[in-house]
């Protein structure tokens, strides 16, 4: 890919990580610099996307629970995480609570490092 005759790269990098990328800057009198810049990505949602989320999330309190739902009128558990975060525009695949540590999102290694907007998910028996 070229813009104006330069090379670009695109980088995908997940939440919470980072990638080193090196840039080549040329001067108007044709030296060339190589720089080392870090790239990364914050882990966290902004506040307005987990206030949306929360705020959604509350109005499908109460609603009945049927085994495999969901929405908009019953839910399973993983059916109501799924159906609130994709009605706030998060673009994700239905994942149980199995699913949920294996997929791409980022896992918090403490209870205590949970904030606003996260998933908690329990192995079932």
């Amino acid at each position: 890919m070229t813009a104006g005759g330069s090379r670009l790269k695109l980088y995908a990098i997940g939440q919470g990580k980072s990638v080193n990328a090196i840039i080549s800057v040329r001067a108007q009198s044709g030296t060339t610099k190589k720089y080392t810049v870090a790239i990364s990505r914050a882990a966290a949602t902004s506040t307005a996307k987990v206030s949306d989320l929360i705020a959604f999330a509350k109005t499908n309190l109460g609603k009945p629970y049927v085994r495999g739902g969901k929405g908009p009128n019953s839910f399973d558990c993983s059916g109501f995480v799924y159906y609130c975060l994709k009605s706030i525009g998060v673009q994700i695949n239905y994942m149980t609570s199995a699913v949920w540590p294996t997929s791409k999102w980022t896992t918090i290694a403490s209870i205590s490092d949970m904030l606003p907007g996260d998933i908690l998910c329990f192995k079932g028996t």
